[in-house]
This record gives structure tokens, sequence and C-alpha cells, in this order.
């Protein structure tokens, strides 16, 4: 509609411009175009804050109609970037009622242009000028400008959520999807890393996070695909944790794994690299680790283990033989009672993977024994309790 008024109306006033100048029809035309022009800017000017949301671009409902006006809705908690034609960030806008952007490129003694961008504590308002000033507060919505000269920034993003079905929790990564938003408010994010521990068992961790966008500038143009850039920092921390650890560490209790592991990981923030609050505007609140998961071993995994766990425990049982050898096999079933006597099964379970590993010795097969599901943890402090006995004798 708005286009047919706008090519009409210069019309209509090009014969009000020829009863009253001598300009040739070309002239008189261009004429009735411009002050039809200027007519049309000074009614939206003055409706605006009745007709904007005609204007307002989605995601979902984009109105990316030529040499008209743009309006953005700005979510709560929420910042977006108004691009040029060439996709280059002009600015930013943001809802957040108790903060703003830091507008100065002096922040905490370091110059720079990002700093500008900065979500810190103050009053902020979006609008530029009287007039934006005055849509907004009867809208709520913010002047983008005229597309194409202007729009709102969109780019892709995998969502990773975190659901609780019966008690257990498990990670949704969902198929990108379109997103022109960061989150400036507390946010929750999930990943799942999988490693490969010292003793060759694989162990798949479950992390909860809680995030938030502090540099709008850095999160969506400092680093490419912040949420899957995030991703591979998580796992390469995380490996780096693990990678010297054993399956024990982690199943014995006490030993306050997960609190280690949560840690290091948080560190990603501010003390290693990739340091995501520093260069990519992305700070890590909180780090929790949901749940382990152990995961089974192929054939061809099994076997390789077999052979390492083998050669492991000939070695150990050709030092318990040396160290045991002024005891004598009489010293050796009496500590071994000793120790039944003292535990139980469990006491019965680490003779057993004592008398296997002397049996290693000898090039005998042999398996590997105090892994199971059912006690880990007892079975591992029960045979360090037997070779310590022995050891001391």
């Amino acid at each position: 509609m708005v286009l047919i008024v706008f090519f009409t109306l210069p019309e209509v006033l090009f014969g009000v411009v020829s009863i009253f100048t001598g300009f040739t029809p070309g002239m008189q035309f261009l004429l009735g175009a411009i002050v039809s022009l200027q007519f049309l800017v000074a009614l939206f000017l003055i409706t605006a804050p009745l007709t904007a949301g005609l204007f307002v671009s989605t995601v979902k409902k984009p109105k990316h109609i030529p040499f008209l006006p743009l309006f953005a809705a700005v979510e709560n908690g929420r910042s977006k970037a108004i691009v040029d034609q060439g996709g280059n960030a002009v600015r930013y806008v943001v809802n957040k009622h108790d903060a703003g952007f830091h507008l100065k490129t002096e922040f905490n003694g370091i110059s720079s242009e990002d700093n500008k961008w900065n979500v810190v504590e103050k009053e902020y308002s979006n609008a530029r000028n009287f007039w934006e000033k005055r849509v907004e507060d009867k809208t709520g919505l913010v002047f983008v400008g005229i597309f194409p000269w202007r729009r709102v920034y969109h780019y892709e993003l995998h969502p990773i959520k975190m659901l609780t079905k019966s008690g257990t929790r498990t990670l949704v990564i969902s198929e990108s999807e379109t997103s022109d938003h960061v989150r400036v408010r507390e946010f929750n994010w999930g990943a799942q890393v999988t490693v490969l521990l010292k003793d060759m068992f694989q162990v798949s961790i479950l992390f909860s996070f809680r995030l938030m966008c502090t540099n709008p500038h850095k999160l969506l143009f400092g680093v490419d695909n912040w949420d899957e850039s995030f991703a591979d920092a998580i796992a390469s921390r995380t490996i780096e944790t693990l990678q010297n650890i054993k399956l024990e560490k982690l199943t014995e209790p006490g030993t306050g794994a997960k609190g280690m592991i949560a840690d290091n990981v948080s560190k990603i923030s501010l003390d290693v690299e990739p340091k995501t609050e520093v260069n990519w505007g992305l700070r890590v609140i909180e780090t929790q680790i949901s749940k382990y998961e152990f995961l089974p071993l192929t054939e061809e995994e099994r076997k390789a283990l077999t052979v390492v766990e083998v050669t492991r425990r000939r070695m150990d049982a050709r030092a318990i033989e040396y160290s045991t050898e002024k005891l004598g096999e009489s010293g050796v079933v009496e500590e071994r009672a000793k120790v039944i006597e003292a535990h139980g099964v469990a006491g019965m379970q680490a003779s057993r993977d004592q008398m296997l590993e002397t049996a290693a010795k000898d090039g005998q097969q042999t398996v590997i024994t105090g892994l199971s599901n059912t006690q880990p943890s007892e079975e591992g402090e029960i045979v360090k309790l037997l070779k310590a006995l022995l050891a001391k004798k």
C-alpha cells in the first residue's frame, strides 16, 4: 500500500507543480517525486509509534522489503547485532534493564574497540535520538534502519538442552536453526565428552553449564560458530585433565573427582586457553557433572587391553615374588587369610587377584579383575592393602 501511494502521489503533485512553475515535464515529475518522498517520511515519523509493529522482522517472519524501514523486538536478556549490506556489524542493541553497553574503548586498563560492547551495569537505552526514544518507549521496538542498508544479523546455532526424564538427565542436541540473538543473562548449556583414560577404559562425561554472554561483538564475530568452538574447548580441556587418570580414580568414593574435573574445565573462562570470557565474551559461571557413563569395550579393544594388562600383571607379579622370597609360601598364605578374615568376600576377591598376578609371571592366561560394575572401588582398595601387607613383610 505504501508503494502504491509512493508512485501515485508524484503524479498528483506533478499537476500542482506544473501550475506554479515553468519547468519541463521531466523536471516537474522529479520535483513531485521528491516532495512525495518527503511527505511519506514525515508521515512515517509521525505515525511510527502506531505503525512500527508492521515493520518488525523476525527469524520466522522476515520482512526484508527494499527501501522500507525495519524494527526489531529485543526480548529480555538478549542482544542483537545490526549489520550493513556486507554483513559488518555497525552497532548492537540490548534488553537488560539493569545493564547496557560500556560504549568506551578503555576497560580494565585495556584499550580496544571491542570493549565498547562489553555489557556492564548501568542505565541504558538503545535510542540514539528523541524520535527513537519515543518509539521505543511507546512500542518497545528498536529502529534498525532502512533495508537493505541495515538489517538484524542472523546466524546458525545448534541448541543444546538438558532434559530430565525418570530421574535421568539426557543431553539433547537439536538440529541447526537460525538465531538472531545472544543471551546476556545466565542460560543453561550442556556438553558430552568421551575420554580414553590412562588404563584404556572409556568414560563419557555429561556436563551442565551456566553461561552468560558478556560481549556480543566478540561472541558473534570474534570466534567462528561459538557453540561448536565452546564444545571443542570443553572436550580439549577434559581430555587434558583425564588422559593420565585411571578408572579407579573416578570410581573411588571421597576422591572428589567430579569437583576436580568441573573446576579444571571452568578454568577455560579466565585462566587457561581459550579464555572464553576474555577472547569470546562468554563467561562460564558454573560447571557441574551430571553423570559418568563407562562405555563397554569392543572385542578388538578388549583384546588390546588384555595384552597390556597381562604385561602389567607380569611385572607386578615379579615385584611381589621378589618381595616375598624371604616370607615363604606359608607366610603368604597366612597374610591372605588375615585379609580374607578382615574383609570377607572382598578380601577373597583381592586374594584371587593377587594369585592371578603371581600366575601371570609364568606366562599363564589371565583376565582383568577388580573392575566390575558392582564393587570397583572396594576391590581396588583391598588389593592395595594386600600388597602393602606383603611389602612390609
